[in-house]
C-alpha cells in the first residue's frame, strides 16, 4: 500500500499513542500482579537471567541443556500462578488494542496487521475536510426509498426507468468502479443533479468504499478550491490542501460550477486536472451543472480531454433536505 507522506505520520502518531496507552495497561497489570504475587516477579527475573546465559553460549559456539528442566518448571509454576489469577498465560496480548500486532501496525513476519485498514480509516478522518460526512454516509445506510419508483420519467439507452432504478443503476456502477479499481482502465467521475438529490452523500459513500481499500482519498469544496487556487504564489507558499489536490490518489471536488474570476485560477484548476489525468489519479466531480454549461467555461481542449476521460452519471429527484428538513 502506497500512502502520502502525511497518512502515514498520521498513522505512525495513531499507533505510537496506542502503544503508550498499551504499555501503561500492562505496566499498572504487572505492578498489581508483583505486589499480589512476588513468587511471579522471582520467577520471571530467573527466567531472563536463563536466557541470557543461554544467548552467551550460543554466541560461544556452546550447546547446553543443563537449564532446560529448571526454563520448563518455571513456566509450569508461572502457568499456576496466572491460573490463580484468572489469566491466561498470554494475557499480556490482551492488554493491547490490537493483540495481533501489539498495536505496532506489523506482524511478527513483517506482513501489514489487519488493523492498519482502521488506523488508516482514522488518519483520513484526520487529515480530510470531510471526516463528519464520512462516519455517516456510507451504502449501508443510503435511502433508496427518498427517489420515485412509480414514474418511468428517465429516458436510457435501454428505455425509460424510475428516479429509483437509475440511482440503483449508479450505485452499481460506482461499487463496481471501486472493486474494479487499478484492475482497469482508471476515469474521472461527473456525479450530475439538481441541488440537494443527494450528490454529496453519494461520493461519501463512494470515499468511504476506497478508504476501506486503503486508498487514500482527499475532499475539497469547490468554492475552497477556488480560494486556494487564487492565493496560490508558488511552491514556497501554499496550503496543505494544494499538495492534497495533487498527490491524494482520489481527489473530490464537490459543486463544481462556482465561477473562477481570476484568470489565474482558471488556469491552475486546468493545470491541476491536467495533471491528475496524466498521474493516472482519478477525479470525482459533484456539479449542479450539464456539461454543455461545464465545456463553456473552460478552453476547448480542455473540456474535450476531460469529456474524453470521464464516466457521468445523473441524478433525478427531488430536493432531499427540505423533504427530510435538513
Amino acid at each position: 500500500m502506497k500512502l502520502d507522506k502525511t497518512i502515514l505520520d498520521k498513522m505512525q502518531r495513531i499507533y505510537s499513542l496506542r502503544q503508550n496507552e498499551s504499555l501503561r495497561r500492562v505496566r499498572a497489570r504487572e505492578a498489581a500482579l508483583r505486589e499480589q504475587f512476588p513468587r511471579l516477579h522471582e520467577i520471571r527475573q530467573r527466567v531472563a537471567t536463563i536466557y541470557t546465559e543461554q544467548m552467551r553460549a550460543r554466541i560461544c559456539g556452546e550447546v547446553s541443556d543443563a537449564r532446560a528442566e529448571e526454563l520448563a518448571a518455571l513456566r509450569m509454576e508461572e502457568e499456576a500462578i496466572l491460573e490463580k489469577a484468572g489469566l491466561e498465560p498470554d494475557y499480556e496480548r490482551h492488554l493491547y488494542q490490537c493483540p495481533d500486532c501489539m498495536d505496532t501496525g506489523r506482524l511478527r513476519d513483517g506482513r501489514d496487521c489487519r488493523c492498519r485498514t482502521s488506523v488508516f480509516r482514522q488518519a483520513i478522518y484526520e487529515a480530510t475536510a470531510f471526516s463528519h460526512l464520512l462516519e455517516r454516509q456510507n451504502f449501508e445506510r443510503f435511502r433508496y426509498d427518498f427517489y420515485d419508483d412509480r414514474e418511468s420519467s428517465v429516458q436510457t439507452a435501454n428505455g425509460w426507468i424510475t428516479p429509483r432504478q437509475n440511482m440503483e443503476n449508479i450505485v452499481r456502477r460506482l461499487m463496481s468502479y471501486v472493486a474494479e479499481y487499478r484492475t482497469t482502465e482508471q476515469f474521472n467521475l461527473f456525479i450530475m443533479g439538481e441541488v440537494g438529490v443527494g450528490k454529496t452523500y453519494l461520493v461519501s459513500a463512494l470515499a468511504n468504499l476506497f478508504i476501506d481499500r486503503g486508498i487514500y482519498v482527499s475532499y475539497i469544496s469547490a468554492v475552497r478550491m477556488r480560494q486556494v487556487l487564487g492565493d496560490f504564489n508558488g511552491p514556497d507558499n501554499y496550503p496543505d490542501e494544494w499538495h492534497d489536490m495533487h498527490e491524494a490518489e482520489i481527489l473530490i471536488i464537490d459543486d463544481l460550477g462556482v465561477e473562477m474570476h481570476q484568470v489565474h485560477s482558471l488556469s491552475c484548476f486546468q493545470e491541476l486536472i491536467d495533471k491528475r489525468i496524466n498521474a493516472h489519479r482519478p477525479t470525482v466531480f459533484t456539479t449542479n451543472l450539464s456539461w454543455d454549461n461545464i465545456r463553456d467555461r473552460y478552453s476547448e481542449r480542455f473540456s474535450s480531454r476531460l469529456h474524453g476521460t470521464a464516466r457521468f452519471y445523473r441524478i433525478y429527484g427531488r430536493d432531499l433536505r427540505v423533504e427530510t428538513g435538513q
